[in-house]
């Protein structure tokens, strides 16, 4: 899946997308729920103005939202990239 590659505009846009993908389908959605946690993974320097343009799209309500969302990736699946995202998307 191309999530992270997208803009930040495209990515806010598609996100809710990829997240109802793995919540209505969580046993086959794997692939797809691993894009999103590595999408919220440390970046690497080079990404991280990106990044901080991504996030600063979200409202405060959608940033609480997504780290809900996060919660449940790291019980789910263990994917740890999901903890680095609640550095960036506190209020």
């Amino acid at each position: 899946a191309t999530l992270h590659f997208l803009e930040p505009d495209a990515f806010r846009y598609f996100l809710p997308a990829f997240m109802l993908a793995v919540l209505e389908a969580t046993e086959s959605s794997g692939n797809i729920a691993h894009t999103i946690a590595f999408s919220f993974g440390k970046p690497e320097p080079y990404w991280e103005c990106n990044y901080a343009k991504r996030i600063a799209k979200f409202s405060p309500t959608e940033k609480q939202t997504i780290l809900a969302f996060m919660d449940f990736l790291y019980e789910k699946y263990g994917y740890e990239d999901v903890i680095y995202a609640s550095r960036w998307l506190h209020c």
